[in-house]
């Protein structure tokens, strides 16, 4: 048989082909994980405030109270019919407020910016150890604004909590859950079940 012709030049081409196909596809495919990149930075949040209004958005599909299972509408308006919880003030606890599961005092507590007289000993006015760290430590301020941490909750709920630390069990003498919640804050112990 015969070959068919082919000049130097037409084989040339064709062996560039693939070369030049797979230098596009690298090429886009780096333009796609820079624009990936890029949206992905431009959502997370750079302080407390702007961590709370992503965590409303994360929370739109699911929009129950962590600690409660109380439902609440776009705005953040707690709806009691949806769940046992009485709380003792409702207008108080009309809107949803955002816990931090791990308490900001736990790894506030260690860090310099909450030392008393740090602020002001490092140029900043007199203020408490959570608003010095939010303006003098950006690794605070990254953990202040950890998404992971944030849910969705009772006011009542909050302030009830405080800063007790969680447990796997906890002794049933006298403890109830909080206010028709199925969480249980033992004060005497500072836990929370």
């Amino acid at each position: 048989g015969m070959l068919p012709s082919c000049s130097i030049a037409h084989i040339n081409k064709l062996g560039s082909m693939p070369i030049q196909f797979f230098k596009s596809f690298l090429f886009y495919l780096f333009v796609l994980y820079a624009t990936m990149i890029q949206v992905v930075h431009s959502q997370e949040p750079q302080n407390y405030r702007e961590a709370k209004q992503v965590a409303r958005v994360i929370w739109n599909e699911n929009r129950t109270t962590f600690y409660c299972g109380c439902r609440f509408d776009k705005q953040g308006a707690v709806d009691f019919k949806s769940c046992t919880f009485q709380p003792t003030d409702k207008r108080r606890n009309r809107k949803i407020e955002w816990e931090h599961v791990v308490p900001v005092s736990w790894y506030g507590h260690n860090r310099p910016c909450w030392q008393k007289g740090y602020c002001e000993n490092n140029g900043y006015k007199a203020m408490n150890p959570r608003s010095c760290c939010q303006k003098s430590d950006p690794d605070f301020v990254k953990l202040e604004s950890d998404l992971h941490n944030l849910v969705p909750c009772e006011r009542d709920v909050i302030r009830a909590r405080r800063n007790y630390r969680f447990v796997d069990n906890i002794e049933m003498d006298a403890t109830i859950p909080y206010q028709g919640c199925s969480i249980i804050i033992s004060d005497k112990n500072r836990i929370v079940f």
